[in-house]
C-alpha cells in the first residue's frame, strides 16, 4: 500500500497524484489530506495549535500518515508483509 498525504503543496501535488492513481487505476494506494486532518480536530494537531497546513508543513505531513498508518493496518497480522510510509 502506498498512502500520500497532501500537505498543503501550492503546485497541487495531491492532484497529481490522484490522477495517476486514476489513470494507472491503483486500488491499493491511499491520498490523504491533512486539512481535513486539522479541521476534524485530531489531538495531535489541537495540542499543537495548528489551525492551516501553512503552520506544520512536511512534519504535520508525516505525523498524520504515521498516525493513519497505524490506525488503519496496526497491529499487523502475523505474517503478513510489513508497512511502510515514505516522504520526500
Amino acid at each position: 500500500d502506498i498512502v500520500a498525504v497532501d500537505d498543503g503543496c501550492p503546485n497541487d501535488s495531491i492532484g497529481l497524484a490522484r490522477a495517476i492513481k486514476t489513470e494507472e487505476k491503483y486500488t491499493n494506494v491511499i491520498l490523504l489530506n491533512l486539512q481535513s486532518a486539522i479541521d476534524q480536530n485530531l489531538a495531535f494537531f489541537a495540542e499543537r495549535g495548528l489551525k492551516t497546513t501553512k503552520d506544520s508543513r512536511k512534519g504535520g505531513a508525516i505525523l498524520y500518515a504515521l498516525h493513519w498508518v497505524a490506525q488503519a493496518f496496526l497491529p499487523a497480522e502475523p505474517g503478513s508483509s510489513p508497512h511502510y510510509v515514505m516522504y520526500t
